[in-house]
């Protein structure tokens, strides 16, 4: 894996490649795009590739494209007649969203973002609710600048940290994000009360 990441690294089809996987992951959450921009940006930092820069300006239209594509996912799809959706884990989960957007909506889809897998349901969840789209926008616009300065920063550091490790990075920066996200909530919750 890691003579394929060096291999992509210097290669022209990096940033698209960059690109898509971080769409792919605004709705798949098993799309690895995490591992690939912190790796980049790892190698960035040690002379290796896209400079940040470029890796930055990638990132955040991939992911502001990517949620904006779940959250059209749930404003066209009636999930609520998806058998998942209307019965079991499913349905606790989307009236779970509901409830927390309606008393957190901003908090909560701040949060979210950093949760990897949490931000696809979420944001298909807000998008079937009827969230307005503008607020949604200006909302995503955050949480994607915030994700790749993020992601940037940990590939920085794991350029200087961890050199040659690039997984040991994304189980870091995994750890870290969660507790980023949870801290974002409940920061935010209090500030914003229920909105």
């Amino acid at each position: 894996m890691e003579e394929w990441l060096l291999e992509s690294a210097g290669s022209p089809w990096a940033l698209p490649l960059l690109w898509l996987l971080v769409v792919g992951d605004g709705v798949i959450p098993a799309v690895p795009s995490e591992v690939f921009l912190i790796s980049l940006a790892s190698l960035a930092v040690q002379g290796e590739g896209v400079p940040l820069a470029g890796l930055a300006a990638v990132a955040f239209f991939g992911a502001f494209v990517g949620e904006n594509i779940a959250y059209s996912i749930g404003a066209l799809i009636p999930i609520d007649r998806m058998k998942y959706f209307n019965e079991g884990s499913g349905h606790r989960r989307v009236r779970m969203v509901r409830d927390r957007l309606r008393t957190h909506g901003s908090a909560y889809i701040l949060a979210a973002r950093f949760i990897p897998g949490v931000r696809v349901v979420v944001n298909i969840s807000v998008g079937a609710a009827g969230f307005p789209r503008s607020r949604f926008m200006g909302l995503a616009a955050a949480t994607s600048a915030l994700w790749t300065a993020y992601m940037i920063a940990m590939g920085a550091g794991a350029g200087h940290l961890f050199s040659g490790q690039p997984l040991l990075s994304v189980v870091v920066g995994i750890v870290a994000g969660t507790a980023i996200g949870m801290v974002l909530d409940r920061v935010l919750s209090r500030r914003t009360g229920s909105e």
